[in-house]
């Protein structure tokens, strides 16, 4: 059993009040799914049954409506005031979508937004098939515009834990998330299903105007303006001296503006190239930390409450924990309890892995019968500088007294795992990758670069992939060119199209900023091959530390192609390399972008354009005409106000 997790993505953890090992898989018998037999679902489905192949179709709809509406000022859970909050009916997280294994699932959007349109993604859910409903407007749809009203209909083919969120530039940011839970098969058994338990950074100011200023780098107001070195004191004019100018008239307009002693041609932008910003660029600090959509306010610890999981001595428990930040990794841990993951991404997980578990006797101090529950934070800053220690409480019921005390022993502080996320589960269902079809050259290879370019007139931060800073365009989404079989998109819609002959697509992605980057993949799992360490200590604040390429010989030869961990997202190293692959066999276009929703609004994200040929055979792409149509009316008149 682990005593702690880096959570960038999606979990399900088991507690258990004993030194219990994890329950084996067991075969399906006549009492299915079961507190004794979690691994069985139903007649021919069970723990072992790949999902990709087989679904227990129910023949059932679940149907759920939400409304998303814009609030100026917003008293959260903590009693801080937030700007532009923008929530799903009414609250913070949005509601939990529920469903079983085998349902559809019709999710009905309305925008009431003032002057935003949205559009809604079902995070982790690889839409098979169903690319129209992926939910990424400029990529599958139009924008939903204020005032419109959109379906999305999808099966649950999947099952476990993981979220919706919207996929309009950063606008998650304002509160636009909430759970899903596709009920399912377990690779361990439980007695009590505690639900979602979501840990997130929170922002007090709205995430448009946080963007805006990292794009501009975030400068610092100046005490003053030097000219030819000197000016009279701001604050007192007696102090200091106005500086003489020897005015000249007219001067020549300058061919070109150099950062760090380049940029690209002003009239021909072949030629030239943009500057690399050799900077550290951490994230704003949150206002703080929710659990569950809850916390204390960080400044005064009376407003607010700590969010509360309570357990029943003896019994099993699973906990479905969400990251759904806009910026953060945090380690997650429970004060003198060791737990079980059992599913990660919503692929089930191998808990007899020796790797993933091992058998300890839980021996802490019952103290006054609650314990903190502890998200912490990497101390490199680079993905996550809350100043506090944002936390939760576990209590028992055996304590009904204990309820309003607040935990008496702090506990050990967690290995700083550097921003680094797992990647030795072994998951239940096993995909073994062929090596003899890997390989790596400049065709999948995703080099990530930051630059200064100039944008209406100001230069601004960007995030490049293959030196193209994404910028969809809402007014024509992808997937409008292949309704119309078009394939004259925008250079910078950085579409990359998949070989429709090739089995596995393999990606090598190297950084070449110090920052790592939660990399996430629509439309499929991933497996993980390999990735170099995180850099930690003066080398991850040091802009002469070398970029740690993968090297062929050295480097291939450690990749694991036997049952790799699967997942949705995963961390790419700072200055280092990631290598990923994915079966081609989902028509669709699929975004592959960082989940810092700062990163992905500054275009680091590329469009896997997969299958193009079958697309209009397994959808229905004359869908989008009534949305493009409400869209293009709204814009008509009221243009689109805030960054993509």
């Amino acid at each position: 059993m682990l005593s702690k997790v880096c959570i960038v993505g999606l979990l399900e953890a088991l507690t258990v009040l004993n030194a219990a090992a994890a329950t084996p898989l067991a075969k399906r018998d006549s009492s299915c799914n079961t507190p004794e037999n979690r691994a069985c679902w139903a007649a021919g489905f069970d723990i072992m049954t790949d999902y990709e192949e087989k679904t227990p179709l129910t023949g059932r709809t679940v149907n759920y409506t939400l409304v998303l509406e814009q609030y100026e000022s917003y008293t959260g859970p903590d009693g801080g005031i937030k700007h532009d909050a923008m929530l799903f009916n009414g609250s913070f997280p949005g509601p939990t979508i529920t469903a079983d294994w085998g349902d559809w699932i019709n999710v009905t959007v309305i925008n009431k937004l003032l002057t935003n349109g949205t559009s809604i993604h079902m995070h982790g859910i690889n839409m098979r098939n169903n690319n129209i409903n992926d939910g990424v407007n400029g990529v599958t749809e139009y924008p939903i515009p204020p005032n419109g009203t959109k379906s999305y209909l999808f099966l649950a083919d999947q099952y476990g834990t993981t979220w919706y969120h919207s996929h309009h530039s950063s606008q998650y940011g304002n509160g636009v998330l909430g759970p899903l839970v596709l009920n399912g098969p377990a690779s361990a058994n439980y007695d009590v299903d505690l639900g979602t338990f979501p840990i997130n950074d929170w922002y007090y100011d709205s995430a448009d105007r946080i963007l805006s200023r990292l794009q501009a780098l975030n400068p610092p107001a100046a005490d003053n303006i030097s000219f030819n070195g000197t000016n009279v004191n701001r604050t007192d004019i007696t102090k200091g001296k106005y500086a003489k100018v020897p005015l000249v008239l007219n001067p020549p307009a300058a061919d070109n503006i150099f950062f760090n002693g380049t940029n690209v041609n002003r009239t021909d932008i072949t030629k030239g190239k943009y500057a690399k910003v050799p900077l550290v660029l951490n994230p704003p600090a949150a206002d703080n930390i929710f659990f569950n959509g809850t916390n204390v306010n960080p400044t005064d610890i009376t407003k607010g409450k700590y969010a509360k999981v309570v357990l029943t001595p003896g019994l099993k428990h699973m906990l479905r924990l969400i990251n759904p930040s806009v910026a953060y990794a945090f380690t997650f841990s429970i004060v003198g309890h060791n737990f079980t993951v059992i599913a990660n991404d919503l692929v089930p997980l191998n808990t007899t892995h020796p790797n993933t578990t091992s058998e300890e006797e839980i021996t802490s101090d019952p103290g006054n019968g609650n314990y903190w529950i502890n998200a912490t934070q990497p101390t490199n800053g680079v993905c996550g500088n809350f100043n506090g220690k944002p936390a939760a409480i576990l209590s028992y019921d055996l304590y009904p007294n204990a309820s309003d005390q607040l935990p008496i022993v702090d506990g050990p502080v967690p290995e700083d795992l550097r921003c680094e996320d797992t990647t030795d589960f072994r998951p239940v269902v096993a995909r073994d990758i062929p090596p003899s079809e890997f390989s790596i050259s400049p065709s999948n290879t995703l080099p990530v670069h930051l630059e200064l370019r100039d944008d209406t007139n100001q230069t601004k931060v960007f995030w490049t992939v293959n030196d193209i800073a994404l910028n969809v365009s809402w007014e024509k989404p992808i997937l409008e060119f292949v309704r119309e079989d078009n394939t004259s998109w925008p250079y910078d819609e950085n579409v990359l199209e998949i070989p429709p002959d090739s089995e596995w697509s393999f990606w090598l992605i190297e950084s070449e900023f110090n920052y790592p980057h939660p990399m996430h993949l629509h439309g499929h799992d991933f497996v993980i091959l390999g990735r170099s360490p995180a850099l930690d200590g003066p080398t991850l604040n040091n802009p002469m530390t070398p970029v740690r390429h993968f090297d062929p010989v050295l480097d291939t030869p450690h990749l694991n192609f036997t049952n790799p961990t699967r997942r949705d997202v995963t961390m790419l190293p700072g200055k280092g390399w990631l290598i990923v692959a994915f079966r081609n066999d989902n028509p669709g276009a699929w975004l592959f972008h960082c989940h810092i929703a700062w990163h992905a609004s500054m275009g680091l994200s590329v469009q896997f354009l997969e299958r193009k040929d079958e697309i209009k055979e397994k959808m229905d792409l004359n869908l989008l005409v009534p949305n493009c149509k409400a869209w293009q009316a709204y814009i008509d008149t009221n243009p689109p106000w805030h960054p993509k």
